[in-house]
């Protein structure tokens, strides 16, 4: 059986927003030219997963490919893409980018596609074996694996939430919606090869005729797409970051400031360091801190240019994009640049601050 108008067997026909488009047919003439065909049913296996720059940067890579593995997945390729810019991103991303989608990302795309100009992804063919996902499909599996969009609405148990993803443009990890995505997407970052060294693992997986020492080889290539990257470690968590921009102000301010906040700030780089909170967890902390401070800064009305920006920082209710970026204007003139990181994860944090009080979430990625 296919899918009518699209030529699409209906086993891997899925519910994404390009399958039911009029460039579906066009999709799969163009997987099937790239594909052999006895290879195309283990597209319904093998989800197409994206470890993005953030993640790398993180360094919550092992504890990634940890989970996939211990919830049964097997990673039948992966690699890096170390000469994939602008361009095929946006080709990723291309069918959010449009308003017949009604969960596009037009509003949003100039900041979410920073990260992809910062640092540089890995991407994987993930086999979800049957009598891992039940009666679900593997999209549907993975999909509930990676969590919602935006962290904050994320459980334990799911990537975003347990990697400490940062917010719904840094949430570290993306995945396919269907079969044809997966094979559109994978060819958008990789070569044919390796894809269909990827498909054919996963019918040898299938058929029981992989050797013993496969999964050693698949971590072992994971592994050679980390170093390959070599991504710098950085903490691109908002109530870290916060901390450190902070913290750098107040170096620059007056010495009474720096007397009366010393305990208030031990307390600070106490919280930021907490590994185990949830990323709302840590907000709520983060902001009962503010709140001690905003009323402490009251009292001693700093009027040297370090010391009011200090007290701006602890006012939370004036944290929007605007003022994001007017403190990375600030910092830099007072001698202290936020890296192209730091920028980042303020610009995106406060831009969707919203999330953090109501959980809502605009669109899915």
């Amino acid at each position: 059986m296919t899918w009518p108008t699209t030529g699409i067997p209906a086993s891997l026909h899925g519910s994404s927003y390009l399958s039911g488009s009029p460039w579906a047919a066009g999709t799969w003439s163009e997987v099937r030219r790239h594909i052999p065909t006895a290879l195309l049913p283990e597209l319904a296996d093998c989800v197409y997963v994206m470890l993005k720059p953030d993640a790398l940067a993180a360094h919550v890579q092992d504890a990634f490919f940890g989970a996939l593995s211990s919830a049964g997945l097997q990673v039948v390729q992966s690699w890096p893409c170390l000469r994939s810019g602008p361009r095929e991103y946006e080709e990723l991303y291309k069918f959010n980018l449009t308003l017949q989608n009604e969960q596009n990302m037009l509003s949003h795309w100039w900041l979410t596609s920073r990260q992809f100009t910062i640092g540089h992804s890995i991407a994987l063919l993930v086999r979800v074996p049957e009598k891992v996902r039940g009666e679900r499909t593997a999209y549907e599996y993975f999909g509930e694996l990676k969590g919602p969009s935006n962290p904050y609405l994320a459980r334990p148990g799911q990537l975003r939430y347990d990697l400490r993803a940062t917010n719904l443009a840094l949430n570290m990890v993306h995945c396919a919606d269907d079969p044809l995505c997966t094979a559109r997407e994978a060819l958008i970052f990789g070569n044919t090869a390796q894809v269909i060294a990827g498909l054919r693992c996963s019918a040898d997986l299938r058929a029981g005729t992989t050797d013993r020492d496969w999964a050693e080889r698949a971590a072992e290539q994971f592994a050679q797409a980390v170093r390959a990257v070599r991504a710098p470690r950085v903490d691109v968590r908002l109530v870290p970051v916060l901390t450190t921009v902070k913290l750098r102000v107040r170096g620059l301010a007056s010495e009474e400031v720096q007397q009366a906040t010393a305990s208030t700030y031990r307390s600070f780089l106490e919280h930021a360091d907490r590994e185990d909170l949830s990323v709302g967890e840590a907000w709520k902390g983060f902001e009962y801190l503010s709140e001690q401070e905003c009323r402490l800064l009251d009292s001693l009305s700093p009027t040297d240019r370090a010391g009011a920006l200090l007290r701006e920082l602890a006012d939370i209710s004036r944290h929007d994009l605007d003022f994001a970026r007017r403190v990375a204007t600030e910092a830099a003139g007072l001698g202290i640049p936020l890296t192209a990181w730091d920028e980042l994860v303020l610009d995106t944090a406060l831009y969707y601050r919203s999330h953090r009080v109501t959980g809502s979430s605009s669109c899915v990625e």
